[in-house]
């Protein structure tokens, strides 16, 4: 059998804490080889859950951006319709093993749509609806930072 990632990880993270930090005379080389391992030992740990992080969001966000369709439809600055409706649909074969770069680059194309949102949501003058919207993003981001902060 071979390796897994999380596997693949932590051998490269011990041959250089094991093999190659006891080497090194420069404090500069050392400090940087251990921040180095310590990513390692962080993509270690998080790598397990990264897909269903990414999947999650990716619902949520899309979620969002699909029930915030009335509220933008009219606002100047907002994302366009059809861009927010390409982001929104389920991908072609949801039965499909999830890819890492396309729940990436969703995630990002996500992310952008989110911000034009906040962006056109700031400059346009209080309404309820609009109001709504806004505590509901704040509320996303907050749940989505407080994930991430426990990887």
């Amino acid at each position: 059998m071979q390796p897994g990632i999380a596997e693949l990880l932590a051998g490269i993270r011990e041959i250089l804490e094991r093999v190659i930090a006891p080497g090194l005379d420069d404090p500069y080389r050392a400090t940087q080889l251990r921040g180095v391992g310590e990513t390692l030992a962080a993509l270690e740990s998080r790598w397990p859950r990264e897909l269903p992080r990414l999947m999650r969001e990716n619902d949520e966000f899309a979620a969002l951006l699909s029930d915030a369709r009335p509220v933008l439809a009219n606002l100047s600055g907002a994302p366009p319709d059809d861009e927010r409706a390409a982001a929104v649909s389920p991908p072609e074969d949801p039965s499909a093993y999830p890819d890492l770069a396309r729940l990436e680059a969703r995630n990002r194309e996500l992310r952008r749509l989110v911000s034009e949102t906040i962006r056109a949501l700031h400059a346009a003058p209080p309404d309820p609806e609009r109001d709504a919207l806004r505590t509901r993003i704040r509320n996303l981001l907050a749940a989505t930072l407080r994930r991430r902060a426990g990887d």
